[in-house]
């Protein structure tokens, strides 16, 4: 008997412990994260610049990521919406999800994990976002 038919299939209803380490784990990054930039920020510790604004002067979509985490951080979403909103509206729905992959079972998280393999609507929607962002963040960052 191979090892994979020798293993019961998880019970109905309850949440198998690979999943929910992983939202754990993954939750405790996202907060470190946070923490890490609040630290920087209150302390004025040197962080290292944006690469392409550097050398181009124009933000990477992701530009404001440091200062949305500080304000994460500080439980002011206002402020980092208006940093960097992909970044804000991202740290949120992963901690939503994360957090209901906590409480929920396999079942509904196997849903989501589905969604990006039922069609290119998904990918379009993020890559009209990350634009819509890209060029927010060209006009609203604050330098």
């Amino acid at each position: 008997m191979k090892a994979a038919e020798a293993m019961p299939p998880p019970l109905p209803g309850r949440i198998t412990a690979r999943p929910a380490r992983q939202a754990i784990r993954s939750l405790a990054l996202l907060l470190g994260l946070m923490l890490i930039a609040r630290v920087a920020l209150d302390f004025q510790l040197p962080v290292p610049p944006c690469p392409l604004r550097e050398m181009t002067g124009v933000p990477c979509p992701f530009c404001g990521g440091t200062r949305t985490f500080a304000a994460l951080a500080r439980l002011d979403f206002a402020a980092a919406l208006r940093l960097n909103p992909l970044v804000c509206v991202g740290a949120c729905v992963a901690s939503v999800l994360w957090l209901l992959a906590l409480v929920r079972t396999e079942k509904p998280l196997a849903r989501l994990r589905s969604l990006p393999d039922r069609g290119a609507v998904w990918k379009w929607l993020l890559a009209t976002a990350l634009a819509a962002n890209w060029l927010y963040l060209w006009f609203h960052l604050p330098r």
